[in-house]
């Protein structure tokens, strides 16, 4: 049985749908937003282009190859963070 917020998502990915902001089918492995929508987190993005939970920062990509979100950020990061001394 679905949580609560597992509904939630799947409901906003219908008004999405529904109001034409969401182009794709329902359950669709592509969907195109046609306009700017802030979400709180990856997470919350992913969650509710897919209509269900998804852990956004291992699902969205990294334009033009396969690294994950996760893993770019964690490389900016690392990039920032003073190397240990000696």
């Amino acid at each position: 049985q679905p949580t609560t917020r597992q509904q939630g998502y799947a409901k906003l990915h219908q008004r999405l749908l529904d109001s034409g902001k969401l182009l794709g089918e329902a359950g669709g492995a592509f969907a195109t937003l046609t306009e700017d929508i802030a979400f709180a987190s990856p997470s919350a993005a992913s969650a509710v282009l897919l209509g269900r939970s998804d852990n956004g920062r291992r699902t969205w990509k990294l334009a033009g190859t396969q690294t994950d979100y996760a893993t770019w950020q964690d490389e900016q990061i690392g990039a920032l963070s003073p190397d240990p001394a000696p």
